[in-house]
């Protein structure tokens, strides 16, 4: 198995800030090293339940960040604790939804936001202040699928922004997970050597935060070929990345 890489992916200027490659921690454990190694500073960083961890969301708020982190079973007694709020929400809660329609489906997503006061003390995880839950609902060829998650933050944002923030959490499997398969072919690499897979896994994330820079409108695929075969468009490309 070719070793797991974990990265650090930047929403709104879709580049990768930062990447390590998973030791024996795991993943988890790669996280907060990354975590420790960028200033978050008015940053709002998404995670996975995998990272719902005491350690990673107290590296967050000292590196001057906040955070939205999904919620799961492997925080037993806190989502039980998180599900009993929801349980005796009052009417009058924060709440949003959005409709959207397009590529024969149509979603609908919901959100309740409460304040969460004791529960940050209670577990431990510092800067809990709010806790979220979505509910999903995806019509495709006439079925119907329902998804509920729960989350954590440590603010109070609008429910509309706080459901903007959970959403944008996936571009990194398109903007990022999804480019490096289908444009560099990383899930085909066989490089397994030393530290062949991280040197090579950092310039394939480099070279598509040099071409994503580039105010050239074609697609990062075109723009590789383009670098390739033109060099003045290459020089050019690597002056826009500073």
């Amino acid at each position: 198995m070719p070793p797991m890489m974990v990265s650090v992916w930047g929403v709104t200027m879709r580049m990768t800030f930062a990447q390590t490659q998973a030791g024996t921690g795991g993943e988890a454990e790669a996280a907060i090293r990354l975590l420790e190694s960028v200033s978050l500073k008015g940053c709002v960083v998404t995670a996975d339940a995998i990272h719902c961890d005491r350690r990673v969301v107290e590296t967050v708020k000292q590196r001057g960040g906040d955070y939205v982190i999904a919620l799961k079973l492997n925080q037993r007694k806190l989502l039980a604790s998180v599900t009993a709020l929801f349980e005796a929400a009052p009417a009058d809660a924060r709440s949003a939804q959005t409709s959207e329609t397009g590529h024969g489906r149509q979603e609908r997503r919901s959100i309740l936001v409460l304040p969460a006061p004791g529960i940050a003390a209670t577990y431990g995880f510092k800067g809990l202040t709010t806790v979220a839950r979505v509910v999903s609902e995806r019509t495709l060829d006439g079925k119907t699928a329902h998804e509920e998650r729960f989350y954590i933050a440590s603010r109070r944002f609008p429910p509309f922004d706080l459901l903007e923030i959970i959403r944008s959490h996936w571009d990194i499997e398109n903007g990022s997970h999804w480019q490096q398969d289908v444009v560099f072919h990383e899930d085909l690499a066989r490089n397994r050597k030393d530290n062949g897979p991280r040197n090579l896994a950092l310039l394939r994330r480099l070279t598509a935060n040099i071409l994503k820079a580039n105010p050239d409108k074609a697609s990062t695929r075109v723009k590789r070929l383009k670098a390739a075969w033109n060099q003045d468009f290459f020089l050019d490309a690597l002056t826009h990345m500073r």
